[in-house]
């Protein structure tokens, strides 16, 4: 699984993932915590859309596209936390996908960060 864990108090505002056409999107979980309670966890494809299987569509809030070679899962709702946050990608397949915040030739990361000023 891939992670970034933010401190302190602010606002994610943006959330995107891609990844490549050759992987299987179903297997993908996503699990997102405020401090230690989890409040999102689930496949990646049901955030998204669908439970069980991949549906393109594109909106303001949120959607899934796709490009030449990959498939973008995009979500523009806030997330403000108040002490901490951890953004998880786990793969629960049985064929490997790499994972890495940012960017990877497998699934990136694109994740926009408004810190609170206190």
């Amino acid at each position: 699984s891939a992670a970034v864990h933010l401190s302190g108090a602010g606002t994610v505002s943006a959330l995107q993932i891609q990844i490549p056409k050759n992987a299987d999107p179903t297997q993908l979980w996503l699990r997102v915590a405020y401090g230690s309670a989890v409040s999102i966890d689930l496949p990646l494809v049901a955030f998204f859309g669908d439970h069980s299987h991949l549906v393109l569509h594109r909106s303001t809030p949120l959607g899934a596209v796709e490009s030449t070679d990959s498939y973008i899962f995009y979500s523009n709702l806030p997330m403000p936390f108040q002490n901490s946050m951890t953004v998880e990608l786990e793969n629960r397949g049985a064929s490997p996908i790499n994972a890495t915040f940012l960017t990877s030739d497998g699934v990136s990361f694109l994740l926009k960060y408004v810190p609170t000023v206190k």
